[in-house]
């Protein structure tokens, strides 16, 4: 090889180290888009209410997505109408909340019949999520889900 062929060889080496460097860059950036991600800060409710109010039952409600994970639980008889706020949450765009109710009236000697109850998730006051149902059996499980979408 002659200098000036060893001069071409050395650039295009160069040039071929950079494409790979450009390429490698590229294969492990993100596949998500800025707007997946993006962070707002938002009030969130769970509400339950009922149209018998002294039911044994068990309600638990979640909020989990990027960099948050909070809820809360609450079993009694006493606890309807169930109303839980999370005020300036920082939550990201596919963050689930899940809002969950189980009858448990033989808990404390009731002897069962149906009632009906209806559940709510907000976000910034404005209901996302509703689900009106009649408990129709002992120990029947509702649940609500709402994933976020910015």
């Amino acid at each position: 090889m002659d200098h000036q062929e060893i001069k071409k060889f050395k650039k295009m080496k160069k040039i071929l180290t950079l494409l790979v460097c450009v390429l490698l860059i590229s294969a492990c950036s993100s596949d998500d888009d800025g707007e997946s991600w993006a962070i707002e800060n938002v009030d969130i409710a769970f509400n339950i209410i009922s149209s018998d109010n002294s039911r044994v039952s068990d309600i638990s409600c979640a909020i989990e997505g990027k960099g948050i994970i909070v809820g809360d639980q609450s079993y009694s008889n006493e606890h309807l109408p169930y109303s839980k706020a999370f005020t300036d949450q920082n939550v990201a765009s596919e963050t689930v909340m899940e809002l969950s109710f189980k009858d448990d009236t033989s808990a404390d000697g009731t002897i069962f019949e149906p009632y009906g109850i209806t559940m709510y998730i907000t976000l910034d006051g404005e209901t996302v999520a509703r689900k009106e149902v009649t408990i129709s059996e002992e120990g029947m499980l509702e649940q609500l889900n709402y994933v976020i979408n910015f």
